[in-house]
């Protein structure tokens, strides 16, 4: 089974990258031609993971509500507590509930997986930067 776990949307926002952010999204793509052009690669599956929202996917659903083959994923921006370096989880199965339930944790990140869902690191932010940078950058 083919699944790209990690593609943004129009929905990401701003680009979190020092320099990039004042000018630049992390990506410019709508949902569904992400999906045609996921699936136009072999795709089994689409995952959407966007930098701290789940619209792009939920986007895509509402206008058709008919696909079976779409992952609601979400790239959380967390800050480890010890040393404050920002890291994005991938969260994956994702429910506007959930996403609700995680927006007051997303200050922490502890490694512990909410049931049900994988929760891996994507990648750990630069740590010469404070966290409120990150923060600032994610919007």
């Amino acid at each position: 089974m083919k699944c790209d776990m990690h593609v943004h949307t129009l929905h990401s926002g701003m680009c979190t990258q020092p320099v990039a952010k004042k000018f630049c999204r992390e990506s410019y793509s709508d949902p569904d031609a992400v999906y045609e052009k996921l699936k136009s690669l072999g795709m089994d599956l689409v995952t959407i993971t966007d930098h701290d929202s789940i619209d792009g996917a939920l986007d895509l659903l509402n206008q058709r509500p008919d696909l079976g083959d779409v992952i609601v994923g979400e790239e959380v921006s967390c800050r480890f507590p010890d040393d404050e370096v920002v890291v994005h989880l991938a969260v994956y199965g994702m429910t506007e509930s959930l996403h609700r339930e995680l927006q007051p944790l997303r200050g922490l990140a502890r490694g512990e997986e909410h049931p049900g869902h994988v929760s891996p690191i994507r990648h750990r932010g630069d740590a010469s930067r404070p966290a409120a940078e990150h923060e600032e950058a994610a919007g």
